[in-house]
C-alpha cells in the first residue's frame, strides 16, 4: 500500500513539474521571441502588399514595392492644392485634379464642360486667401464703378471679380479695386461729406492710391474725389479703424 502511495506521489510531482517548466520556464520566452519575430515578418510583408486603402483626404505614393498614403498637403505647389476650386485665365471656374511639381504644372477639370486641361500654375487664380489689403469675398468697388465680389487672383496680383448686378467674372489690376471698408488718415468709409461743388455725399470706397469713391445723396451714383475736395459732415464710429483717427462719443 506504501508502495502505491509513493508512485502515485512520484506521478502528480512528475506532472507538476513539466506543466510549471512549460508555462513558466525559458523555452516559454523562446516561444514569444519566435512569435514576435513572425508577426514582425508578416508586418514588413504587409507594408508591401498591391491593395492598400487610402484614406478621405490622402494620395497613394509607390516607392518601390512600399506604398505611402499621404495628406493632399505634400502636393501644395505654390498657394494651391489638390481638389482647389481656381479659375483659369479665360475665366473658367475649375478643379484641381493633379499637380506637377517638377514643373509646376497643374491639370483642372471645368467645372460646366468637364473637360480636362493642362496649364502652368501662373495661369490660374486660388479663390481663397488675400493680397496685401484684398482677399477673396471682399465687396469691391472697380475702376469702371461697378459694385463686385472678389473671387480669386493670380500669383502676379490680377484680381478676379465678379460683378455684383450682371454677375459675369471679370479681371482688373489691384489699383483699379477700390476697398469698401476702413479709413484713410483722415476719412472712413461712411462718412457723410459735402464735396467743394456742393454735393452731399456718402463714401463707399477707397483706392490705392488715395482716390475716394462717392455715393451721391440724390442721384445715388458713384463720383470720385479727393480728400482736399471733401468737408465732413458726420463720421461714423463702427469702424475698427475709427479710434486711430478721431475720438468718437
Amino acid at each position: 500500500m506504501n508502495l502505491k502511495f509513493a508512485v502515485l506521489a512520484l506521478t502528480i510531482l512528475t506532472t507538476l513539474t513539466s506543466s510549471f517548466a512549460r508555462d513558466f520556464g525559458p523555452g516559454r520566452y523562446n516561444d514569444r521571441r519566435d512569435n514576435r519575430r513572425d508577426d514582425r515578418r508578416n508586418d514588413r510583408r504587409d507594408t508591401t502588399t498591391t491593395t492598400v486603402v487610402i484614406k478621405p483626404g490622402g494620395m497613394e505614393i509607390r516607392y518601390g514595392e512600399t506604398r505611402i498614403v499621404r495628406g493632399h498637403r505634400a502636393y501644395r505647389v505654390g498657394r494651391i492644392n489638390i481638389n482647389d476650386t481656381v479659375i483659369t485665365s479665360n475665366r473658367r471656374v475649375s478643379k484641381v485634379v493633379g499637380i506637377f511639381p517638377s514643373d509646376r504644372t497643374i491639370i483642372v477639370r471645368d467645372n460646366f464642360f468637364g473637360d480636362i486641361r493642362t496649364l502652368p500654375i501662373d495661369n490660374v487664380a486660388v479663390t481663397s486667401g488675400c493680397v496685401n489689403s484684398l482677399c477673396v469675398g471682399d465687396k469691391v468697388i472697380t475702376q469702371n464703378r461697378r459694385d463686385s465680389t472678389i473671387e480669386g487672383f493670380f500669383s502676379d496680383g490680377t484680381m478676379v471679380v465678379k460683378d455684383t448686378f450682371f454677375s459675369d467674372l471679370r479681371t482688373v489690376g489691384q489699383d483699379s479695386i477700390a476697398i469698401t471698408t476702413g479709413c484713410t488718415e483722415t476719412f472712413c468709409v461712411g462718412d457723410k461729406t459735402i464735396t467743394r461743388a456742393n454735393r452731399e455725399s456718402t463714401i463707399v470706397g477707397f483706392y490705392g492710391n488715395g482716390t475716394i469713391v462717392l455715393k451721391d445723396s440724390f442721384f445715388g451714383d458713384y463720383r470720385l474725389a479727393n480728400a482736399y475736395d471733401l468737408a465732413l459732415i458726420s463720421g461714423v464710429c463702427t469702424n475698427i479703424y475709427t479710434s486711430r483717427i478721431r475720438t468718437c462719443r
